[in-house]
Order: structure tokens, then sequence, then C-alpha cells
């Protein structure tokens, strides 16, 4: 199996880390890092199934982790 990467290691990986970011970066260089990275892993650019099984879990895992930013962040915002 090949090995996962610093993707999804634990449940709830750190999320900026998983978009490879720092936490005071804006808005617009996570928005940047997270198509980057989708771009670099999408499945289609896989070669065979399991690496495109595995192109499919580290762009979950990269859209989640994406998502998890922005809710922390308007969490943030609103106090």
């Amino acid at each position: 199996a090949a090995d996962s990467g610093w993707f999804g290691r634990r449940r709830r990986e750190d999320p900026y880390r998983v978009c490879r970011v720092t936490e005071d970066a804006s808005d617009a260089d996570i928005d940047l890092a997270r198509r980057r990275l989708l771009a670099r892993h999408h499945p289609d650019r896989a070669a065979d199934g399991a690496h495109r099984r595995e192109s499919e879990r580290q762009s979950r895992a990269i859209n989640t982790a994406y998502d998890r930013i922005r809710a922390l962040r308007r969490t943030s915002r609103q106090r």
C-alpha cells in the first residue's frame, strides 16, 4: 500500500497542516494552497486504480480540511 504521507493520518488532522498553510495565512493564500493541492492530487491524474483511490482520499482530506478552516475562521470572526 502506498504511504498516505501527511493526509488524514489521524481522524482530526490539523487542517492547516493538511492545506500546508499557517494559521495566520490570509484567506486568499489558503484558497490558493487548496487549489494547488487539489490540482496536484486530482484523481484524473492518477495512473491506475490504486493511485486513483489514494488521490480521491487525498482530495477529500484537502476539502475537509479547507471546510474546517473556513468554519473555524467564521466562528472566530463572529466573536
